[in-house]
């Protein structure tokens, strides 16, 4: 039986997996972003929080003014935008989220109040 842990960590669009015990990576393609519907350009990496892993885009998205996104993502399955940021909220998350409990914290490059970027906090 082969065992894997997953060490995923977007470069682009993919991800990478370690067997178990072994001294070579095996790479895997979980998932290519589509910039008008889930985002495009995911810079830092992805969290697992609440038994699913969490990331950003730090582009793109749904709807008319998107800047970027939170998603939860299953492997097996497609990313799940849970917010797309429209400016006024915030825009081009590029940051490392960071899991307390129920709640994801990140920064934002731009947008807020002063177009400067900010700090969120989002519940899972």
């Amino acid at each position: 039986m082969k065992r894997t842990i997953a060490l995923v960590a977007f470069a682009g669009s993919c991800a990478l997996a370690k067997a178990a015990g072994g001294t070579h990576w095996q790479f895997e393609h979980l998932y290519s972003f589509n910039p008008a519907t889930d985002g495009a350009t995911p810079l830092a990496g992805l969290v697992e929080a609440g038994g699913v892993f969490w990331g950003t885009t730090s582009a793109g998205g749904p709807g008319r003014g998107a800047r970027g996104n939170v998603f939860k993502f299953v492997p097996g399955t497609s990313p799940v935008v849970m917010h797309t940021f429209r400016g006024g909220d915030g825009a081009t998350p590029q940051g490392e989220l960071l899991a307390v409990g129920r709640n994801l914290y990140g920064t934002v490059e731009n947008g807020m109040l002063n177009n400067y970027g900010g700090i969120y906090r989002m519940s899972t």
